[in-house]
């Protein structure tokens, strides 16, 4: 399919940093695909992510959203294409989970006009999407992780974007929840034509769920390519400075990445250095 999203020679610094928090990165994203980023804490993965949403300005470069130059387009336009799901989405106040998904309408109404009946339509539509319109009348802060985490992806779901941006989705997750989460990102990808950029600090989920990996390090594009291409045990070494063993997932044929203590990866070279001899 054709690029939804184009990132040339794009640079971004936070005043008074002394580095470049993204460094001259160029890619595209292709409709329909599920893309991840992945990297080391602090290697640019979250401030992309804001770039691509236009909450930040490029300090150079140029981002292309379905063909049009993102910084000529009003905010609210962008959030009719494209809808972000925070990291930790936090909510002060104690809205009903239905209410939190009806701010995702707000990019298609005018800034006195109510809800009307399709809103309410999308709206369960969304709910009923991301499995979560049976606790619609519950308080946000009443719910589990997982059940806000699909809240927050049906609130994004209200916005009918053609694009998807997460942020760190199955932070502060447990196992099962991280699942259901990266399942429902999926078929959410499948069924509805969404194409997903996600960001994520787990290479074994991003992994077994991404087409395609962009590897940050420094806020530069280290690698990018396949989930194999990119999740190597030399890579991994190189990025993270982490000694690891990576095999192939029996079931699904993608790369697992086992994490190697020190002393095992000091025992595991000498016994590659007797083999040698």
């Amino acid at each position: 399919m054709d690029n939804v999203i184009q990132v040339k020679n794009l640079s971004y610094k936070y005043t008074n940093a002394k580095e470049l928090a993204i460094n001259n990165i160029s890619f595209d994203v292709k409709g329909g695909e599920v893309l991840g980023i992945v990297g080391p804490n602090g290697s640019g993965k979250s401030t992309l992510l804001k770039l691509l949403s236009g909450i930040l300005k490029p300090f150079s470069g140029k981002i292309s959203l379905l063909g049009e130059d993102i910084s000529r387009i009003k905010q609210k336009l962008i959030a009719q294409k494209l809808a972000v799901v925070p990291q930790n989405g936090i909510i002060g106040f104690p809205f009903t989970a239905q209410d939190i998904v009806l701010m995702g309408r707000s990019p298609h109404l005018n800034l006195i006009e109510s809800e009307k009946k399709r809103d309410f339509e999308v709206v369960k539509w969304a709910m009923e999407q991301t499995n979560s319109f049976s606790f619609r009348n519950h308080k946000i802060n009443e719910l589990s992780g997982g059940e806000r985490q699909r809240v927050f992806i049906a609130r994004a779901l209200a916005q009918e974007p053609t694009i998807m941006l997460l942020d760190e989705p199955t932070s502060h997750l447990d196992l099962k929840y991280q699942i259901e989460v990266f399942d429902l990102i999926r078929r959410l990808n499948r069924e509805n034509q969404i194409t997903v950029v996600v960001v994520s600090h787990d290479l074994n989920l991003a992994g077994e769920y991404c087409e395609r990996l962009i590897l940050l390090k420094n806020g530069i594009i280290f690698n990018i390519g396949a989930p194999e291409e990119v999740i190597t045990e030399d890579i991994i070494k190189r990025v993270y400075d982490a000694e690891t063993l990576v095999s192939i997932n029996p079931m699904t044929g993608s790369p697992h990445v086992t994490l190697v203590g020190k002393e095992r990866a000091k025992q595991r070279e000498h016994a590659s250095f007797l083999f040698l001899k």
